[in-house]
């Protein structure tokens, strides 16, 4: 059955990334590609983008990507991810790149497209926080288009159908990035037990519907899974609702959620054991998210990474570089 119900306007078929996936031709003239990933706090942005990374490796022509990530807090838990997998990760944090922040972006990308690395860059993925209005981002991209060879090549947002209950009760920012994007991934549909399985994704797709009936809808595969050449190579539509930022909201990011970072001892070191009951102690009905990170006690090479959403946890064991201390951030409703 049809993803979009209104068969006389059937949506915009993404178009084929082939062309933009491609080795670039180099030299100035030469623009890298910017890939804005939107989508409320938990719905599992990051899990999309580690598996496109894994499709992106570092070696193939064509294929050096560099990951911009924004988030709240000091634990910088998926530059660790990104690490392990041979990926180049820029994290900004405690800031919101889309509100007051919104020349981070910019400066951020010309840091990145600098002399020195101009050259080893084929393509940008930005994620943001899940507070995070795409409008700005994407405006942010074209004002920097003007003086760097950087162009806007999507705005994705990723949907949570497991945890999904509806917009009404959402935050304008949730809303926002279902309606200005150029492709909805709907995402842990398999996590979504089968006998409710076609209900609940009927519910989500009237939902989106009713917030944007033009956009693409596509389901991920388990884990996030969806291939590069669908994601990458959109040509944006943004011109259609894309307008300069005029004073956005700053206070959204503190009134979408309550922020605790915590910093135990300098010295710990946490068991998988320990860590999982940690995360399955959490009040998923209070702490929507957390992520952070802790030496293994069990590997002195190694260091364990929290990744938990509305009560599922998930623990990567990662190469220990340094001497990182344990911490962790907790997002949700005081």
């Amino acid at each position: 059955r049809p993803l979009q119900r209104d068969t006389t306007r059937p949506p915009r078929a993404p178009r084929s990334a082939k062309r933009q996936l491609a080795p670039r031709s180099g030299g100035m003239g030469s623009r890298i590609p910017v890939t804005i990933f939107t989508g409320y706090l938990g719905a599992g942005k990051t899990s999309v983008i580690l598996g496109l990374v894994k499709q992106f490796p570092p070696s193939a022509p064509g294929r050096r990507l560099v990951w911009l990530k924004n988030e709240f807090g000091e634990a910088q838990v998926d530059s660790l991810l990104a690490q392990a997998a041979g990926i180049r990760a820029r994290e900004v944090v405690n800031g919101c790149l889309c509100c007051v922040a919104v020349g981070h972006l910019g400066d951020a990308l010309r840091d990145l497209v600098s002399a020195e690395e101009q050259g080893s860059i084929d393509r940008i993925v930005v994620e943001t926080s899940g507070s995070a209005y795409p409008a700005p981002l994407a405006w942010a991209v074209r004002e920097a288009a003007k003086d760097i060879p950087v162009v806007l090549d999507g705005v994705v947002t990723v949907v949570d159908c497991l945890n999904f209950d509806g917009y009404p009760d959402k935050s304008r920012a949730a809303k926002l990035q279902a309606r200005y994007t150029d492709l909805i991934l709907l995402n842990k549909v398999d996590l979504v037990a089968s006998e409710h399985r076609e209900r609940k994704v009927d519910a989500v797709l009237d939902e989106l519907y009713e917030l944007n009936p033009d956009t693409p809808v596509v389901h991920t595969g388990p884990g996030g899974h969806v291939t590069a050449d669908l994601v990458f190579g959109l040509e944006t539509s943004a011109g259609r609702w894309l307008a300069p930022s005029t004073g956005t909201d700053a206070a959204h990011m503190q009134n979408t959620v309550d922020l605790l970072e915590l910093a135990p001892d300098p010295e710990l070191a946490l068991t998988h054991d320990a860590l999982a009951a940690f995360a399955k102690g959490l009040d998923a009905g209070r702490v929507f998210r957390a992520k952070g990170f802790a030496p293994d006690a069990d590997d002195p090479g190694s260091v364990l990474v929290l990744n938990a959403v509305a009560g599922r946890h998930r623990i990567d064991r990662v190469p220990r570089v340094g001497h990182p201390e344990a911490r962790f951030v907790l997002m949700g409703d005081s």
